[in-house]
């Protein structure tokens, strides 16, 4: 766990250079939702680094939008049915995002964000039959502003899925509620 979290510590500076990045610490509470395939519910512990910058080209219908990579780890327990065992399962990610401003002015910035990225899980569970998984995701949240250090809150919706690779793709649905420091 400790190399992986080493790991995404150095990869994340990589990912894109800005002039002026804004960055973010995320710690988040995760629960997989028995839908769309999913029979394994399992939950976890999110952590997450971002970098986020604005991003001209997806300026969209009068919408501002920042794009936003970010590099995660997260854990999940489950299993423990169909003679599946009980698991701790780890994940380490990156993604890429675009995250639209609703509004750019005040000290409260509500935003919606969208995008795709791949995982890599230490263990098969029982909805995902690779180590290798694309996960779209969905979200909304909010920015309060605080000086030089924002607070966020955000909820996402994540899927987990080998994109049809190997074996049965049920895939795992999570909902992520997270709390983020910007600095």
């Amino acid at each position: 766990m400790l190399r992986g979290l080493i790991a995404i510590l150095l990869v994340v500076p990589t990912l894109a250079a800005a002039s002026d990045p804004e960055w973010t610490a995320w710690f988040g509470r995760m629960h997989s939702f028995k839908m769309v395939g999913s029979e394994d519910a399992r939950n976890g512990l999110y952590f997450g680094v971002e970098q986020a910058r604005p991003e001209p080209r997806f300026h969209f219908w009068g919408y501002d939008a920042d794009l936003v990579l970010e590099a995660y780890y997260f854990m999940s327990d489950g299993g423990g049915f169909r003679q599946w065992p009980e698991t701790t399962a780890h994940n380490y990610g990156l993604s890429a995002l675009g995250r639209y401003y609703l509004n750019r002015e005040g000290s409260t910035r509500f935003y919606v964000e969208g995008g795709w990225g791949l995982d890599y899980i230490n263990r098969l569970t029982y909805d995902l039959y690779s180590r290798i998984n694309s996960s779209p995701v969905i979200g909304v949240g909010v920015v309060f502003e605080r000086g030089d250090h924002d607070i966020l809150l955000s909820f996402r919706l994540k899927h987990l899925s080998n994109a049809g690779t190997a074996g049965p793709n049920e895939g795992e649905n999570y909902g992520v509620l997270m709390l983020g420091y910007r600095f």
